[in-house]
């Protein structure tokens, strides 16, 4: 498969997790913690709607914090 097919691939399978989040599960915000050298999910993530709040230390690992409102 090529390479934009396995990107729409993610994007399709994250929109389906986070619609499952908010009609199954009720959840009105989802958080995302990205790695700030990974470019490509932070990429996927703006595409599905996160945005950027600050950046945040988890166990001596700095990250993006993302956040999506549903």
């Amino acid at each position: 498969s090529s390479a934009a097919s396995d990107v729409y691939k993610r994007q399709e399978v994250c929109r389906a997790l986070l619609q499952y989040g908010k009609e199954e599960l009720g959840f009105e915000k989802v958080q995302m913690l990205v790695m700030p050298e990974n470019r490509v999910s932070l990429r996927l993530a703006e595409k599905l709607g996160f945005h950027r709040q600050d950046r945040m230390t988890w166990e001596g690992i700095l990250y993006e914090r993302l956040l999506l409102e549903l």
